[in-house]
């Protein structure tokens, strides 16, 4: 099944629910929805019902109101800003106006917008183009504390993993007896 009538589904669901930018929407995908939804009702008769259809069956049928436009709002609202880094993947670039990059973070599997305001770090982006990066800057974040823009100051490359992490085992791999850590450190615990 294509992932994008999923996401969307999904993410308006999220979207009445709460003041975040809805799981695999980037904050450009937010906008439109925000700008969607804008003139939209709050009661059924008034909003826009949306369903996931498979095979020409409904398999998910949901409701969307003004609410979504109202908690999207809220989100895209830039509420802390800090000094740090992400990393993840740059994945595509504009060099038109202002130029940025859109990196796809490794924690949270969110699209970043990146700001590159020096040709420099253009430059440095346009090197590292579908590779593992970590990039620093100011990070402009909402309530929820999702990230809704880097502005970079620099972009370091890093080396690409040669396995995926999902697929290592440490020094002892059955420690646990096959229990969730949590369950396992609960009855060290009651054992100690």
């Amino acid at each position: 099944m294509d992932e994008v009538p999923v996401r969307t589904v999904e993410g308006f669901l999220q979207a009445e629910d709460s003041e975040i930018v809805p799981d695999g929407w980037s904050v450009t995908a937010a906008r439109k929805a925000r700008a969607l939804t804008r003139h939209l009702g709050v009661t059924e008769q008034s909003g826009m019902r949306l369903s996931l259809l498979v095979d020409g069956q409904p398999k998910k049928t949901i409701l969307v109101t003004r609410r979504s436009s109202v908690n999207l709002t809220r989100a895209l609202q830039i509420r802390r800003e800090s000094i740090g880094s992400v990393t993840g993947r740059i994945d595509s670039m504009s060099v038109h106006k202002k130029p940025y990059a859109g990196l796809w973070a490794q924690r949270g599997g969110r699209r970043i917008q990146v700001d590159l305001p020096t040709e420099e770090l253009v430059d440095a982006a346009r090197e590292v183009l579908g590779k593992n990066v970590n990039v620093r800057g100011r990070i402009r974040r909402n309530d929820a504390g999702q990230i809704l823009l880097l502005r970079a100051s620099s972009i370091e490359p890093l080396p690409e993993a040669t396995q995926p992490l999902a697929d290592l085992v440490g020094a002892y791999p059955d420690l646990t007896g096959g229990l969730d850590p949590v369950t396992y450190l609960e009855g060290l615990r009651g054992s100690a």
